[in-house]
């Protein structure tokens, strides 16, 4: 039994206020509500924007927060002039000519140069190259932006105040800062190479408030903000009590922003770290750690131990080939007498282990599972309905109710009957898709329990399948669990190239090979010179006219994809079965006509595809090109 709508009369939502609910819901279950903002106007909001800060507001805040920012433009702004497009050099990310004030003209495929000043924009003319159309940019700028600024800076004025403020400018994780020697804004990394200042160093000073060449010095700065402690009744700063005690800055502040006070703070004794127990592998009779492990070797820090706890001993613990899962997860299969893994049959076969799998878990068995041949979809027996006395298929179904078929599939599968199959209602889920949960000791639905608490049902049946319970399931309170990072593996791996030992990642370089496609050779065991060779892959040649080519030119030559070639080759097709055309073979009597699968289309106006596929399913006659039903709108 479903609890009421819960009421929410009165509560408080950004600038809106519930007032009473309007009856109507949406296709999630939520209700509507009538909402007073704090500005007088009503509004209709659904339960879930209120609760998901989606709508704060009846639409007044989107102008407030726009007036305050054109008050922040203009007053960044200095006489219609932005000091950072002023500086700036660098082209916005949407430019495509690579230079600023350049775009290229698609109509007279030229390129053009416009520079903007004082809120207008002037046209620089058009160039061939790009590097002209800059030239002139660049000349535009002398003449007009660096006399401006000249004269502003000199100017003992509310302008020149302006520039100053606007000195740092944070605008795409960017922040400038006006260097005086060369009267230019540089960016920190810029700035930190000039000087030979750490930018961490004067990224904090920025943040304490310095300015001028305070901000470059590489002397020594005192802190402005200090910190005052009680000392044995003496307010004394964090240097003062370091000079007293004998410890450390550092460790002061360290302390201190942990939280300790009194003679913790300045406290001598350092507090043992609980570290657990150091792991010791035999390797070779030599007892060594993982690090060590890992060093002589050339296996990940990280594998090493997941090998180690999955139980895992020996050379199966280093050993660079790809073991297979140990414990409930491996799957054994009978090939011959024998019992095998899906990797082992993989190799013995020469069959892909995902295509293995997926015909194992579609149910064949024995030689079907490492066949070459493509196997036949294993289709289902048509199913009839009785609708009012007449048996009828779920496509006639929907023709006559205007309900989708998936829906009626859905329905069916879940044990509902009779009218109830092509109920226009929205119904409740039954027999084993039907999900029950606790809700304060009462056991409701999936979607019973969305339109109580106003969460989808999507992210209901989701939580409820990552194994959360109870109030985690509606309140959204998830906890996350942090995953451990990965030890990089570039500078561990070395290899012999040319006489001599490199990494596997400098040999990437070196060779111009993607890293992760050499370290996926190598851990499947490929050394030696197959482990640079650009491609392991035999090309397969085929006999066509006399002339052995291979599949990408065969594709060229007779229109065929080079995927349903290689898919046929695969299946064991060769000669011309390999590059047939489907769509000249399949012959059909239309109306007394032979006609081909193409020809029909056209006759018919139904999609080649479509009627490929009712061929393969098995359809002939009438039934094969049949108008298509479009779904009924719901009204």
């Amino acid at each position: 039994m479903a609890r009421p709508r819960k009421d929410i009369t009165g509560k408080r939502y950004g600038m809106l206020r519930a007032i009473s609910p309007t009856g109507e819901v949406d296709k999630s279950g939520n209700a509507y509500w009538n909402c007073e903002c704090d500005c007088g106007n009503t509004i209709v909001v659904s339960l879930r924007n209120l609760r998901n800060k989606q709508t704060k507001s009846c639409g007044c805040l989107k102008t407030i927060n726009g007036k305050k920012l054109g008050a922040i433009t203009r007053n960044r702004c200095v006489d219609g002039s932005d000091p950072y497009k002023l500086y700036g050099d660098k082209p916005r990310k949407n430019n495509k000519s690579g230079y600023r004030g350049v775009s290229l003209n698609k109509r007279t495929n030229r390129y053009v140069a416009d520079i903007t000043f004082k809120g207008k924009r002037h046209h620089l003319g058009e160039f061939d190259t790009a590097e002209e159309a800059h030239d002139a940019y660049l000349k535009a700028k002398e003449e007009l932006h660096d006399p401006y600024l000249k004269d502003m800076l000199n100017n003992d004025s509310e302008e020149k105040r302006k520039v100053e403020r606007a000195s740092i400018i944070k605008n795409s994780n960017k922040i400038l800062v006006y260097y005086t020697p060369e009267k230019r804004y540089v960016n920190l990394t810029e700035l930190s190479k000039i000087t030979g200042v750490k930018c961490s160093t004067i990224y904090e000073r920025l943040k304490r408030g310095y300015s001028g060449e305070e901000i470059w010095s590489t002397n020594r700065l005192p802190h402005k903000a200090n910190i005052y402690v009680n000392y044995y009744g003496r307010q004394v700063t964090i240097p003062e009590l370091s000079k007293l005690t004998g410890i450390s800055i550092a460790t002061l502040r360290n302390h201190y922003n942990k939280g300790y006070q009194g003679e913790e703070l300045w406290s001598a004794k350092r507090l043992p770290n609980k570290r657990p127990a150091k792991i010791y592998i035999d390797y070779h009779g030599k007892k060594v750690t993982f690090a060590e492990l890992s060093t002589l070797t050339g296996i990940s820090e990280t594998r090493l131990k997941n090998r180690y706890y999955r139980g895992y001993q020996g050379e199966e613990l280093w050993s660079t080939k790809r073991l297979t899962s140990k414990g409930k997860g491996t799957i054994y299969v009978d090939y011959y007498g024998k019992q095998v893994t899906f990797p082992e049959l993989s190799k013995l076969t020469g069959i892909s282990i995902a295509t293995l799998r997926n015909r194992y878990y579609k149910g064949h068995q024995g030689e079907e599972l490492w066949s070459a041949k493509r196997l036949p979809n294993k289709r289902p027996a048509k199913i009839y309905i009785d609708y009012h006395g007449k048996k009828v298929t779920f496509a006639e179904l929907s023709t006559l109710t205007g309900i989708s078929i998936s829906t009626l599939g859905i329905r069916y599968h879940r044990g509902y009957q009779g009218e109830e199959l092509w109920s226009t209602k929205r119904l409740t889920g039954k027999g084993k898709c039907t999900i029950c949960v606790d809700y304060y000791g009462d056991q409701v639905t999936i979607p019973e329990l969305s339109s109580i608490t106003g969460i989808s049902d999507t992210t209901l049946r989701y939580r409820y399948d990552k194994g959360y319970r109870g109030e985690e399931l509606w309140t959204g309170k998830i906890q996350h669990y942090q995953r451990k990072k990965a030890i990089s593996q570039k500078a561990k791996i070395y290899v012999e190239y040319d006489g001599e030992k490199v990494s596997l990642y400098e040999l990437s370089k070196k060779i111009g090979i993607d890293y992760g496609f050499l370290w996926k050779r190598y851990s499947k065991g490929v050394r030696g010179s197959q482990l640079f060779q650009e491609s392991m892959k035999k090309e397969i040649l085929v006999d066509y006219e006399g002339e052995k080519i291979n599949l990408k030119e065969l594709s060229s030559r007779t229109g065929i994809g080079y995927t349903t070639l290689h898919r046929r080759y695969r299946s064991g097709d060769c000669g011309k079965e390999l590059w047939r055309n489907l769509q000249s073979e399949k012959e059909i009597d239309y109306q007394g006509k032979i006609v081909t699968l193409n020809e029909l289309s056209k006759i018919t106006n139904i999609s080649y595809d479509t009627l490929l596929h009712r061929y393969s399913s098995g359809d002939r006659g009438e039934d094969l090109w049949r108008p298509i039903y479009k779904r009924r709108k719901k009204k």
